[in-house]
This record gives structure tokens, sequence and C-alpha cells, in this order.
């Protein structure tokens, strides 16, 4: 089946909390998505294979903003960045080997990059390579055009596979491994290095085995095999306390985790 959409969307606008500098309002986030593609089933049933190109245009897209306040304090807020161009490729497949044998498999390729694209300036990052002006109050706010936004890595890649295997009694055990590459990404869309993310794989692991009935399904697991942890996401602000610093606030992942599961369905 060959296709192609092509859609609006919106995130509606609202009010921010009443503080000095901060917009009171923000406008709705527009979106005109486009994508084209294939969807394929082949090898008599036994392999399914997708593919697709998309477009993803984004107009007056919200930006998170944060003010220091007195005492301390830090507020944060919506305001309107600017636009945000996104495009890629994605491929999907799932082939059934054998009745037993599975493997799975996607890859994805995005570009996404800020156009003209301006929030609040924050305090002590410089002039980010003439990116915004603190001297001077009246100066325009930061420019973000050319960065990528938070979280966008330019490949992905996925692996799965698994197997079944009949025990005697009709219960059933399944081996299941899956790993999951990325390509360098940022955490917030102030490309600073502090909040860099490297390129990195997460690899997990499960073994299951279910009665014969299905009422009862016993799962041993190890999750994040490499025992990594990845940057997911990242807030770039001044502290209040520190008019002359920026702080990081960095989310990481779950290190490496192991464990049993038992599932009872009735």
């Amino acid at each position: 089946m060959a296709y192609l959409t092509a859609s609006t969307g919106y995130r509606a606008g609202g009010f921010n909390p009443i503080a000095q500098g901060v917009p009171p309002i923000y406008q709705p986030e527009t979106v005109l998505a486009t994508e084209a593609g294939l969807k394929n089933t082949l090898m008599g049933g036994a392999m399914v294979l997708n593919l697709a190109a998309y477009l993803n245009q984004y107009r007056d897209m919200h930006a998170q903003s944060f003010i220091a306040l007195g005492a301390g304090g830090v507020s944060e807020f919506t305001e309107n960045g600017g636009e945000v161009d996104a495009y890629g490729l994605e491929a999907e497949l799932t082939w059934n080997v054998t009745d037993a044998f599975t493997i799975s498999g996607s890859a994805a390729y995005q570009k996404a990059e800020f156009g003209e694209y301006n929030v609040s300036k924050v305090n002590g990052l410089g002039d980010l390579g003439g990116r915004q002006d603190l001297n001077d109050p009246n100066a325009p706010l930061l420019s973000l055009e050319g960065y990528v936004p938070a979280l966008t890595p330019e490949i992905t890649l996925g692996l799965q596979l698994s197997y079944d295997i009949a025990l005697p009694g009709g219960s059933t055990l399944r081996p299941y491994i899956n790993t999951y590459y990325s390509s360098e990404y940022y955490g917030h869309d102030i490309n600073t290095d502090g909040n860099k993310q490297d390129a990195y794989t997460k690899t997990n692991a499960r073994l299951v085995w279910t009665s014969a009935s299905g009422a009862i399904e016993v799962q041993a697991f190890v999750m994040n095999i490499e025992d990594d942890a990845q940057l997911i996401r990242g807030l770039i602000f001044n502290p209040s306390t520190a008019p002359n610093v920026a702080s990081i606030q960095g989310q990481y992942s779950n290190p490496r985790t192991a464990g049993v599961a038992l599932t009872y369905n009735y």
C-alpha cells in the first residue's frame, strides 16, 4: 500500500504566571505534517516492511523558559519561540523467520533545525557567539536559529530477536533481546556542551516462561546491560541567587536494572 497524507494540528495557547518580564499570554503552536510511505507484506506474509518519509513544519512553537524571582525562586513560563522544520526517513521490518524465530528492526534518520526562533535571554551563558546581548536590555532576545531541538538524534537504530521454545506439557519459554542505538543529541534547545549526550547503545534481555493455558507468565529481565546512564532531559536556567551563572539541571535514565516479574491472567 502506498499512501500520502497531509494534516494540520495545533497546541493551544494560554496564560503565564504574572511576573515582570514574562509575556502574559502565548499563542497557539501549529504544525503542517506531510508524510509519504509504503506498507509491504512480503514472503507470503512472513515479512512486513514499512517505509516512510515525512516533513513537519512547526510555527509559533512553544518554548519552555525560566525567569529568576526574588528569594532564590525560579518561575517557569511558556513563550512562542518561532519556527522549526523537521524531515526524515523511517523503516520498520518484522520477519517471522520460522514459526518460532522472529526478527524485527527499525532505522530512522531525522534532520531538525530551528529557523527564526527567539527565546528569553539566559544570564551566565555570555553572548553565545553573538546570539544574545546581556548588556543591552533592549537588544533582541536569545536566537536559537541553526540549533537542533532538544532530544533529536539524527540517527536511531533498533533490533529485536525472540525465539519460542516449546516445553513438555504445552508451556513456552521465550528468550528475547533488544538493542537500541542513538546518535548524539542535546538535552535542551540551547546547544551547549554541558547538556550534550554522546552516541550510545542500550540493550535489554528477557527470559519469559508462559504456562500452557497462558494464565501464568514469569519473566526474568536485565535492562540497560551496558550500565550507562543517558541524559534524557536537560534544563538551562539562571538562578536568582547567582546572576552571573547559568545552571544545568539534568535528568538521566536508570542504570542497569535486573528483576523478576510474575503475571497472572484471570
